[in-house]
C-alpha cells in the first residue's frame, strides 16, 4: 500500500510554464486560451498575487461594458483604469504644495500684464489722459486685428495638422483620445515600471460575453494597440486577454461563415501563439494532493472524509476507486482547476437509510461516499445528477482516464470494485441488495445496463465484520460474457440512489 505524502498543493509547474512564456521580450499580447471552467481566472488571480512585487496588474471585466456604445466603452475603460491606480499606485500619486509667495511670483510674471492697469490709470490725467487712453483702446484693438490677420496669411501645414490632432486628441470616446486622465494614466503606469514593476493589462472573461457584443468588444479593445509599433495606448507592458479561443472560433465561424480568415482576425491579440491554459493534465498529475488539501467544513473525525481524503492512501481500493472517478470527472470537465482549489467538502452527522425497513448506515457503502463527496465538488446535487446524465456520452466505454503520476492501478480491479459497490443498489425490487450467505452464487439483472451480474457475499472483504458482494462474472442477456460500461454503470447506480432518497444531506 503506497502511503500519502504529506505536503502543500503546488502550482509550480503551470505558474513556471505561463511565466516562461510572460517574460518573452517581444511577447507584449498574450491570448490566454482555455475552455470555460478550467480555472483560469483562478489561476492567473494565484499567479499574479504571488508576484505582487514584479506585476502591477489592472484587470478589466468587458461584461461590464457590454450594454454600452463604444464611444462610452473607451470612457469606461479609462475610468476602470483609474480607479485600480488610484489604489495599486497610490504612492506614486504626487501631490504638491507651494507658498502664496511663490505662486503669487509665477502669477504676476506669466499671467499680469501692465497693459490693463495702465489703460485704467490714463483717464486720471485729465482729458489728455482720456484722449490717450481712447487712443490706445484704438490701437490695441487694431494691433490685434492686424496679427490675426499676418497669421491667418501664414502658410504653415504642420502648424494646420498639428493644432487638429491636438483638438482631436482631447475629444473623448475615440481610439485617438488622449487628454489630460489618459496621459496622467499613461504616466502613472511609467513611473511603476521605473520601480521595476512590468505593467499588465488583464481582460478577463471574454467568454462569458453575449456572441453579439464579443467581436465589437474585441475592436474596442484593439483600437488601443499602435497601428505601426503595436504598443499599448496607456503603456501596458503586457495585455492578457482571457477566453475559450475554441469557442470564440465557433461563434466567429457561425456569424461570419466558415470561408472567412478567422486567424487574420484573431492574431492581433497575441504577439507570438495564443497560450493554451492545460489544467487537466496538471490535475491529473497532482490529483492525489488535490483530494488530500480539499476544505473541509465540519468534522474532520467523520469516517467518510477521513477515509477518502484525509488519510487516503494509494493502493487503497475504495480511495482508488474514488480518484478514479474524479479523473473520469476531470476528464469530463465537470471538475476543474477552481473547483479542486475552491471547494469545501461538508460532513454530516446524520448517516442512516432507510432500506428494506431497517436502518442501514452510509459507511457500509463506498459508492454513497463518493458521490457525497462529488456533490460538494461540483457545487449541488441538482448539478451531480446532471454530469452523471451526461457522463455516458462523454466518453467511449472503452476510453479509460488514468493518472500521470507513477500510481496507475490496474483498470480492471478498479472496475471490478467499483462494480462491487454499486451492487447494492442496481435491484429494483429492494432499497438495498441484501447479504445472503448460503456459499450460493446469486444473479442479479439490471435491463438498463443489458447484462447479468453473478455475486456472492463475502465477510469483512472492505471492512472488519462487515459483508460485502464480490464480482464472480457479468454476461449480456444472451449468457455472454460482457465487460460493463463503467460510465453507464455509474450513471444508472445513481439515478436508482437518487429515486430511493439516497443522495441528499
Amino acid at each position: 500500500m503506497v502511503k500519502k505524502e504529506k505536503h502543500q498543493i503546488q502550482l509550480e509547474e503551470l505558474e513556471s510554464d505561463f511565466s516562461q512564456h510572460l517574460d518573452i521580450s517581444d511577447n507584449h499580447r498574450i491570448l490566454f486560451t482555455a475552455p470555460f471552467g478550467q480555472g483560469k481566472s483562478t489561476f492567473l488571480d494565484n499567479f499574479f498575487k504571488n508576484k505582487e512585487s514584479q506585476y502591477l496588474v489592472i484587470k478589466l471585466y468587458p461584461v461590464h461594458y457590454s450594454i454600452s456604445p463604444n464611444e462610452d466603452i473607451f470612457e469606461l475603460i479609462k475610468f476602470d483604469i483609474a480607479t485600480q491606480l488610484m489604489v495599486k499606485a497610490k504612492d506614486n500619486l504626487k501631490k504638491e504644495d507651494f507658498s502664496i509667495l511663490l505662486t503669487s511670483q509665477v502669477f504676476m510674471r506669466d499671467h499680469v500684464r501692465p497693459k490693463p492697469f495702465i489703460q485704467a490709470l490714463l483717464p486720471a490725467f485729465g482729458s489728455i489722459g482720456k484722449s490717450a487712453a481712447e487712443l490706445w483702446k484704438v490701437a490695441d484693438s487694431t494691433i490685434k486685428e492686424f496679427k490675426k490677420f499676418h497669421t491667418e496669411a501664414q502658410i504653415d501645414e504642420g502648424e494646420q495638422l498639428l493644432r487638429y490632432i491636438n483638438q482631436f486628441e482631447t475629444g473623448p470616446g475615440h481610439v485617438y483620445e488622449m487628454d489630460a486622465i489618459s496621459l496622467l494614466i499613461a504616466d502613472l503606469i511609467s513611473r511603476s515600471g521605473d520601480q521595476g514593476k512590468k505593467s499588465v493589462l488583464l481582460i478577463d472573461d471574454l467568454d462569458r460575453l453575449d456572441p453579439d457584443h464579443i467581436f465589437r468588444l474585441f475592436n474596442v479593445f484593439s483600437g488601443h494597440f499602435d497601428k505601426v509599433s503595436g504598443d499599448n495606448k496607456f503603456g501596458f507592458n503586457k495585455t492578457i486577454f482571457v477566453c475559450d479561443i475554441g469557442n470564440i472560433y465557433e461563434i466567429y465561424k457561425h456569424r461570419y461563415g466558415k470561408n472567412v480568415d478567422f486567424k487574420g482576425y484573431v492574431d492581433k491579440f497575441y504577439s507570438l501563439v495564443p497560450y493554451d491554459f492545460d489544467s487537466k493534465t496538471y490535475i491529473k498529475k497532482e490529483i492525489f494532493s488535490f483530494l488530500q488539501k480539499l476544505r473541509i467544513d465540519g468534522n474532520k473525525s467523520d469516517p467518510i472524509i477521513r477515509k477518502l481524503l484525509l488519510r487516503g492512501e494509494k493502493g487503497d481500493i475504495i480511495y482508488d476507486c474514488f480518484e478514479h472517478v474524479c479523473l473520469m470527472f476531470v476528464e469530463a470537465s465537470f471538475i476543474n482547476l477552481r473547483s479542486l482549489v475552491q471547494a469545501s467538502v461538508r460532513t454530516n452527522s446524520t448517516r442512516l437509510l432507510e432500506s428494506n425497513s431497517e436502518p442501514s448506515d452510509i459507511r457500509d457503502y463506498p459508492i454513497l461516499w463518493i458521490f457525497h463527496v462529488l456533490a460538494d465538488l461540483v457545487g449541488s446535487w441538482d448539478l451531480l445528477n446532471d454530469k452523471f446524465e451526461a457522463l455516458p456520452r462523454r466518453f467511449d466505454a472503452t476510453y479509460v482516464p488514468r493518472a500521470t503520476d507513477l500510481h496507475t492501478p490496474p483498470m480492471d480491479g478498479i472496475e471490478k470494485a467499483l462494480t462491487e459497490f454499486c451492487l447494492p443498489f442496481l435491484d429494483e425490487e429492494t432499497d438495498i441488495l441484501p447479504v445472503v450467505t448460503d456459499g450460493v452464487d446469486h444473479t442479479l439483472k439490471v435491463a438498463e445496463l443489458g447484462c447479468i451480474f453473478h455475486y456472492d457475499s463475502v465477510d469483512g472483504k472492505l471492512f472488519d465484520g462487515k459483508y460485502s458482494f464480490e464480482l464472480k462474472k457479468t454476461e449480456d442477456l444472451s449468457d455472454k460474457k460482457k465487460k460493463i460500461n463503467i460510465y453507464q454503470l455509474l450513471s444508472t447506480t445513481y439515478e436508482k440512489c437518487k429515486n430511493k432518497g439516497y443522495c441528499s444531506k
